[in-house]
């Protein structure tokens, strides 16, 4: 079940970042070929490695999109408080890992 679980997710999180990166405000970003990239603790999805490198699903796949745009990647990590305040700031073009509530719709807007 728990395996299930991370699968479902997984597919939501792709579905999410395919929309996401079609319409989200970070086309403007995008002209300059590089993307600000907010991220929280979510070990596997985005990580930082102690040689500055980054690695993770979430990673792989933004990998294969800049394949096709020559978009380059600034991660930010900070809590989801402060991710979700500077999304709505324009201090990051994209959160990474935000799952869609009704709450979360009403505060920014964007669906």
């Amino acid at each position: 079940m728990n395996n299930l679980k991370i699968f479902l997710s997984f597919c939501w999180i792709i579905i999410y970042f395919s929309f996401s990166i079609i319409t989200f405000p970070a086309i403007t970003a995008a002209e300059n070929n590089t993307i600000k990239i907010g991220y929280i603790d979510y070990t596997g999805f985005i990580d930082k490695k102690p040689d500055g490198s980054y690695s993770g699903y979430g990673v792989d796949y933004l990998t294969q999109i800049s394949r096709s745009t020559g978009w380059k990647y600034e991660f930010i990590y900070d809590s989801w408080d402060n991710q979700l305040k500077n999304l709505k700031e324009g201090s990051i073009d994209f959160l990474c890992h935000a799952q869609i509530t009704p709450e979360r719709q009403k505060k920014l807007s964007i669906f």
